[in-house]
């Protein structure tokens, strides 16, 4: 086929739509570049802006270009000495042919927050939009339904597609299910919208627990971080669970299985801290065969956000009164300190309250980062304040 394209160009130089197909095929092999017959050599982005010389109205080849392009600030020179940016190669790919969902779609995923983009046509559309415009080209554009689900608060709000249907956010999590049975984030995102006890039905008439929810979304991808974190979340110290692979799991084995999927993800080894059994001198094996202690888990947390309140509180619950700890930041914090920094990282976490007043005796005042003086009584009672709200 890639010869035969390349005869065809030596006889047709001004056929865009070969230079398009050429460099299909050279992107499926993951190659850089083809050789012509003339000896020259081009590249894939060589290849669709010639099929844009060729043809300006070549939709498929402006989509291509802006697929390539990795920074949505870079800017990219046509041919006929045009500049372009991501954004501009997408809307000029919609001018050219208005139900390129794929266009639609990329430029919905690019729009931040409430920000609007006008197309070629003086049309004004948000993400959601934009997704609703994607649906409406391509009914089974699974992603779609699944952003469109995110951008509703609850699970009981409600969208209303183009073609007039009204749908909550779980049926919208429902049907990109329908359209893709392999959507993790949508099994997962399904998941979280569950109460305790709680079974939806899916499109299919499958009965789903939020367990198995997040079983399901491992299922279809085995390396999915956040769903380990939230089945670990259901178990109790231990319970065992048995994934769709045959392999019995504890929460702890859960936590580890996370941690190996995304080793940057502080919260996981926090939460791998707070599950080990046993004295402060307890530790686990990971599963590249680094041997970790609580304070070691804590720390780990401290060394990938240094903003972790939750790590910092974990940390002086097990220093002695008089103990201090070297932080990865290089900072050395007695246990007041960590419930101190603790507090300046997150003012209305009431256990920091609570554990630098039990720190204290009770006639002893201290000075929180802001300055305010407090007494271990008003510690104690501006944590009952918090924990009441």
């Amino acid at each position: 086929m890639e010869q035969q394209l390349i005869q065809s160009i030596d006889q047709n130089p001004n056929n865009g739509v070969d230079y398009y197909n050429l460099a299909l095929i050279i992107s499926d092999e993951n190659r850089s570049s083809a050789i012509l017959l003339s000896g020259e050599s081009m590249t894939i982005q060589q290849l669709y802006l010639k099929a844009i010389e060729c043809d300006s109205s070549h939709s498929e080849s402006y989509h291509k270009l802006g697929f390539l392009m990795t920074n949505k600030d870079k800017i990219i020179t046509l041919n006929n000495g045009q500049t372009m940016t991501e954004q501009q190669l997408y809307m000029k790919a919609i001018e050219c042919n208005p139900n390129r969902y794929e266009s639609y779609y990329n430029l919905a995923t690019a729009i931040e927050g409430d920000d609007t983009i006008t197309l070629n046509n003086g049309q004004s559309m948000t993400d959601r939009q934009l997704f609703l415009k994607v649906i409406e080209c391509e009914p089974y554009h699974s992603d779609s339904y699944h952003n469109l689900a995110t951008i509703l608060l609850k699970s009981d709000d409600t969208i209303t597609l183009n073609n007039g249907q009204t749908m909550t956010q779980r049926q919208l999590y429902f049907k990109a299910i329908e359209c893709n049975p392999y959507n993790t984030e949508s099994y997962y995102n399904l998941a979280r919208t569950l109460v305790q006890g709680e079974m939806i039905t899916l499109n299919n008439g499958q009965t789903m627990t939020e367990q198995q929810l997040y079983m399901k979304a491992i299922e279809c991808d085995p390396n999915d971080t956040f769903s380990y974190i939230s089945l670990s979340s259901l178990l109790s110290p231990y319970e065992t669970i048995i994934l769709h692979d045959g392999q019995v799991m504890t929460r702890i084995q859960l936590l580890v299985r996370a941690i190996d999927c995304d080793p940057n993800y502080p919260l996981t080894y926090s939460l791998l801290a707070n599950s080990l059994p046993g004295t402060i001198h307890t530790a686990i094996t990971l599963l590249d065969g680094q041997l970790m202690s609580h304070k070691q888990l804590y720390l780990k947390s401290l060394a990938l956000d240094q903003t972790y309140y939750d790590a910092h509180v974990n940390l002086a619950n097990l220093l002695e009164p008089t103990e201090s700890i070297v932080l990865p930041s290089g900072d050395t914090l007695t246990k007041k300190q960590l419930y101190q920094r603790a507090i300046q990282l997150k003012p209305n976490f009431h256990h920091s309250f609570i554990g630098l007043a039990l720190c204290m005796n009770s006639n002893e005042t201290i000075t929180l980062h802001n300055g305010e003086q407090m007494s271990r009584r008003q510690l104690l009672q501006k944590a009952r304040n918090q924990s009441d709200q």
